[in-house]
């Protein structure tokens, strides 16, 4: 059976690699912001006057704000979120099982989630 939408095959496996990611990258995100932050009580000192960023905490800030991996990391997740938050309980499951969890292959998923395999392949292909 022929889909309506038919998505690109390198856009289909570059979406499915970040879904097969998402809880890795939800890790790394929050121990790249962690170790980024000061395990020491931030002062700031005045002297200088270069324009230069003077606190530890201002640095930190830099960091966060500037680095390219922790911006890839939260552009995908928050991607990803925002499509299964207007995604139904189904497509959210099929989701879950098939790519979080990794256990099923999407036609093992949908007998899981009581549906027919056709209407599984349709749901995730959309």
């Amino acid at each position: 059976m022929k889909y309506k939408h038919k998505i690109n095959r390198k856009i289909r496996v570059f979406v499915e690699h970040e879904l097969f990611q998402y809880k890795t990258h939800k890790k790394l995100l929050r121990n790249l912001e962690e170790s980024m932050f000061p395990k020491i009580t931030p002062t700031l000192s005045f002297a200088g006057g270069g324009g230069n960023a003077s606190s530890t905490t201002e640095n930190a800030a830099i960091r966060l704000a500037t680095n390219h991996r922790i911006e890839y990391l939260k552009n995908s997740i928050d991607a990803i979120e925002t499509v299964l938050g207007r995604s139904d309980d189904i497509v959210k499951e099929l989701i879950k099982l098939v790519y979080f969890d990794n256990r099923f292959t999407v036609t093992a998923a949908s007998y899981e989630v009581h549906c027919g395999k056709t209407m599984a392949y349709e749901l995730i292909n959309d």
